[in-house]
């Protein structure tokens, strides 16, 4: 599942217009994420809605600046009662196609497709720059919710 390149600039674009001295922001497509989750295990009613707790059991990340394997994780999200998703943090590890170990974390609002977040990248090596960039995730529930797609972007 790819998200058009229109939908996720069309809210930079929208905000940077406001702001004339500042040119648009470019979006590099950097990889695609794909975690297989289990169910929620655990839910928990709070106010105004649900919070639950998803694990991430493995995966894989392909593109043109990542090549690794997902060896596991955890999600968590709070669900309000009108739907749609208070606050969204998913945090997974594993290692590139080099052995280069990495942690990433995901923090996002909003509803869940498609949820926009800022990805953090614990990474070196030949990949630290990808650990002081901002990097922007599309992500998104596969049709039969055994999956999680996220497409990141370095935004410059």
């Amino acid at each position: 599942m790819k998200y058009s390149i229109f939908t996720v600039l069309l809210g930079l674009i929208a905000f940077a217009s406001c702001v004339s001295s500042l040119a648009a922001p470019q979006l590099t497509p950097l990889f695609t994420a794909l975690l297989s989750v289990k169910p929620a295990a655990i839910g928990i009613t709070v106010q105004g809605g649900e919070a639950s707790i998803i694990s991430i059991t493995g995966g894989s990340i392909s593109g043109p600046a990542l090549n690794a394997t997902v060896s596991g994780g955890l999600a968590s999200a709070s669900m309000l009662n009108n739907g749609t998703y208070q606050m969204e943090q998913i945090d997974f590890y594993g290692s590139t196609t080099d052995e280069t170990p990495f942690f990433a974390a995901m923090t996002g609002t909003g509803d869940l497709t498609p949820l926009t977040s800022r990805m953090q990248l614990d990474i070196g090596g030949s990949y630290a720059y990808l650990a002081t960039g901002y990097i922007l995730v599309v992500s998104g529930p596969t049709p039969n919710k055994t999956s999680v797609i996220a497409d990141a972007y370095l935004v410059t």
